[in-house]
Parts: C-alpha cells; sequence; structure tokens
C-alpha cells in the first residue's frame, strides 16, 4: 500500500474559515479560553503591557481581536479543530485582515468588544499604551501592514503547540494572498515565533524596542512576505 503524501498535521487537524452562524458564545470562549493560555495567562510582556498587568483583563483583550475580525468587511477568522473532534471543539485561530483593512478600523468593529474591554482598562495604562506601543508600532510598519494581509492574532492551545497547527492557519490565507500576487505580514514579540514565521517563508523586516512595559521590556518584530515587485 502506498504510504499517504498527507502531511501529519493535515491529516490530524483541520481547517475552518469561521461564520458568524458558528461562533456561538460558547466557542468564542473557548477560543479565548486557550488563547489566555497561550499568552501566559495574561503575563505576556504585550499583553501585560496592555492591560497593566491585570490578567483578569486577557480575557477581553484577546476576545476583542477575534469579535472585530467577525465583523470587519475585510477580517477573515479560521479556526483549526481536530480532525476525529467537533468544530465547536477548536484548538487554534487565526484572525487575518485584507489588504487595506483595519482590526478597529470601524464602530461595529470597536463595538464587538474593544471598547467594552477599553472601559476596564486604566486611562493612564491606555495612555501609556498609545504613546509608548501603539504609536512607535504603527511608524514601524508604515503603510506596509495595510497594503498586505495581515495576521492580526494567532494563538494556539498550549496542549496542541508543536503540531504544526499554525503552519495550517497561516498556509490558509498564503495560497490566497500569493495566488492573488498579495504579500503577508505579521507582527510578533517572541522571538522564537519569528523563526517559525521565516520557514513559512516570511522575512524579517524591522523591529522596535518598547520599553516601561508593565510586564517588562520587549522587542516587537515585523515580517512580511512580498511577491516580487510588491512594495
Amino acid at each position: 500500500m502506498a504510504e499517504s503524501s498527507v502531511p501529519p498535521e493535515q491529516a490530524r487537524y483541520l481547517i475552518k474559515k469561521l461564520d458568524s452562524s458558528a461562533l456561538t458564545p460558547g466557542v468564542m470562549d473557548k477560543i479565548v479560553s486557550f488563547s489566555v493560555e497561550a499568552f501566559d495567562q495574561g503575563r505576556d510582556p504585550w499583553v501585560a503591557a496592555a492591560t497593566g498587568g491585570v490578567v483578569s483583563l486577557a480575557d477581553g483583550m484577546l476576545r476583542s481581536r477575534v469579535a472585530a475580525g467577525m465583523v470587519a468587511e475585510g477580517g477573515r477568522v479560521y479556526v483549526a479543530y481536530e480532525a476525529q473532534g467537533s468544530e465547536s471543539e477548536p484548538v487554534g485561530v487565526a484572525v487575518w485582515m485584507m489588504p487595506g483593512e483595519d482590526l478597529y478600523a470601524t464602530t461595529a468593529q470597536k463595538e464587538a468588544h474593544y471598547i467594552a474591554w477599553q472601559r476596564q482598562v486604566d486611562p493612564t495604562v491606555a495612555a501609556w499604551c498609545e504613546h509608548n506601543m501603539m504609536l512607535p508600532v504603527e511608524q514601524l510598519v508604515g503603510n506596509v501592514r495595510k497594503d498586505t494581509w495581515n495576521l492580526a492574532f494567532l494563538a494556539v492551545d498550549p496542549r496542541h503547540h508543536r503540531r504544526g497547527i499554525a503552519k495550517l492557519l497561516i498556509g490558509e490565507v498564503q495560497r490566497i494572498a500569493l495566488n492573488r500576487r498579495e504579500g503577508l505580514s505579521v507582527l510578533t514579540q517572541s522571538r522564537s515565533n519569528v523563526g517559525v514565521y521565516e520557514v513559512l517563508g516570511f522575512q524579517l523586516r524591522s523591529n522596535l524596542e518598547i520599553v516601561g512595559g508593565v510586564g517588562g521590556d520587549f522587542t516587537v518584530y515585523f515580517l512580511v512576505q512580498l511577491v516580487e515587485g510588491l512594495l
């Protein structure tokens, strides 16, 4: 019998574009729960900086990213689940924004959960993030992020790490973007993730030190995958 040519991660996990009918409160809660775990229970330096170190606010922060991606006209949310499991038990999520789109660009995207979350954040923390994290990052990425498919959020259940799920979630949109001759981009604060993205065809374009965050200083890395002649 011939051996299967299907990569092991594709045999074990399936990827699905999430629509509003499938995003039940239970599914959203599962996504947010493993996302909080993936970001060190809210102690990840990026999350800690945005929440002021209040770990209970990590839920709202990460929930707002998934919710905004769902209501955005140019947003695409993909989930991974076990092939032998249930679609209502996701183990990975990726929020992509099409070229020209921003995650919190419209009132509807902000009202999906972002505003509710921001109301819980200490105003001094929010102001610090605006001036010391968000604005510098915007300067770092320039127009490149808006001119590419941007991976606005990615999280994998820690119990399913190192099984190729991130590769599947990224590959789903890589094929679409590159077939259209459109680039991709991603920001990450994890140096180890830089290597993962590079294996998948991304190149490190620039980086930025964020100093003074509640969770400690950290580096933001900006990676892109561009087609010839783009940008």
